[in-house]
């Protein structure tokens, strides 16, 4: 009898009582095996020998610390809103514009996103830090005894997070924007609201939900990076400290800082999912998707392209400096801007 109810279910396919858990079932253990297990054999790491002594002394003392959780902070919240402005303004531009030199653009705007997190902060710092090409350049340039607009400590990480992680907001934004309807913006105009209004009452609500995908992608990553901290010198960040107290031996505190590294992040999704839900971005109208215009501005039509090829250049140039690197000799690239072009050449041949 037990066999021919079992036949009976399993001929209910879809339909069945059991199908919808039997599609979760390997959703809860993925869950289970690389988030959950993970997280409590970290936090069962962190009480092991003291208690919460660990815990204790992380939230009570005002040293490395504390320094370390502000600094990771800082950097996350100051990397969402840098990457946000990049973002957005370039998926505005392309999906909004037509001018000259924007194909050229959308070609190459998601280069930074295929470099790995080594290999870009390694091509940022060799570009902008104080033994970078271009502040080096700059030296010589002016004939000053410094490098010029050299980046280090949390500006070089900040410039390295905003070059790699605002393909994230770009990318959301410009889907959103894509699939907007533009009568909504044009009866805000209509009914005599400004560019700044209808940005803040119109534009940038409709947006909320891809601002708030794309906040949490940059905040998450940001707050887990390593190698830009450690290639510019930021040794006071959480990352950086949970690798130093495991490299010392001190497993229970390292996985103390993890620990308060996942309650850093469940909090800002939590916060970032309440904001979200407090109304409903859903549009009513059924409208066409936006169209690009045209730049009516002369002095604008005139800036377009110069622009388009200074932000190909700046794209591409991560990717120039690793080959350039690369295909240097060894030892020979020290005080000057760019590798010797002798010890180069020899380096291409061989």
């Amino acid at each position: 009898m037990t066999a021919v109810r079992l036949k009976q279910r399993l001929r209910g396919g879809a339909n069945s009582a059991w199908f919808p858990y039997l599609l979760v079932a390997p959703l809860v253990l993925i869950l289970w095996g690389y988030v959950v297990q993970p997280m409590l054999a970290t936090f069962v790491e962190s009480v092991s020998e003291d208690g919460t002594a660990n815990y204790t002394q992380f939230f009570t003392s005002s040293g490395v610390a504390r320094t370390s959780l502000l600094t990771s902070l800082v950097i996350s919240a100051a990397s969402v809103l840098l990457c946000g402005v990049v973002g957005v303004a370039m998926a505005f531009l392309l999906k909004r514009f037509s001018f000259a030199g924007r194909r050229l653009i959308e070609a190459f705007i998601l280069v930074p996103a295929a470099l790995p997190p080594l290999i870009g902060a390694v091509s940022f710092q060799m570009l902008y830090s104080d033994i970078g090409i271009l502040p080096r350049a700059l030296q010589k340039l002016f004939g000053t005894e410094q490098p010029v607009l050299a980046f280090d400590g949390i500006a070089g990480v900040l410039v390295v997070h905003t070059f790699t992680m605002y393909p994230f907001f770009y990318l959301a934004a410009s889907a959103a924007l894509a699939g907007m309807d533009p009568s909504i913006e044009e009866a805000a105009y209509n009914l005599g609201a400004g560019r700044v209004r209808v940005w803040r009452t119109v534009l940038l609500p409709m947006l909320t939900p891809a601002l708030v995908s794309a906040s949490l992608l940059v905040f998450m990553t940001s707050l887990a990076s390593y190698t830009a901290p450690l290639l510019f010198g930021v040794d006071q960040t959480m990352t950086m400290q949970i690798y130093i107290n495991r490299t010392n031996g001190d497993l229970p505190m390292a996985s103390t800082y993890a620990a308060v590294l996942g309650l850093v992040s469940i909090a800002f999704l939590l916060i970032m999912r309440w904001y979200e839900g407090r109304r409903s971005y859903m549009s009513q109208s059924k409208g066409i998707s936006a169209q690009r215009r045209e730049i009516a501005n002369p002095v604008g039509r005139w800036l377009a392209p110069v622009a388009s090829v200074l932000a190909t250049i700046v794209l591409l140039a991560p990717v120039a400096t690793i080959a350039l690197v690369a295909l240097s000799a060894d030892g020979s690239w020290t005080t000057e801007v760019i590798p010797p072009s002798t010890q180069w050449r020899t380096s291409l041949r061989s």
